[in-house]
């Protein structure tokens, strides 16, 4: 028996399936609001960059998670 044949237990594959779609929900969440800020920040002509936009979009959805 290989170890690719073991199988994992189903609670955890549930729970890392369940993990993983709040992650990818997570980095949506955080992607529309960067967007947003990109938008805004075109609009004002204002200065910044792609990584500027994701990081106050994701300190943004995260106070608000807390």
């Amino acid at each position: 028996m290989a170890v690719k044949d073991i199988k994992e237990p189903a609670s955890k594959v549930k729970a890392s399936k369940n993990t993983l779609a709040k992650t990818v929900g997570l980095t949506e969440e955080i992607r529309a609001e960067a967007q947003r800020i990109y938008e805004v920040r075109q609009a004002k002509h204002l200065e910044g960059d792609e990584n500027s936009d994701w990081l106050d979009a994701e300190a943004k959805i995260n106070k608000e998670r807390k």
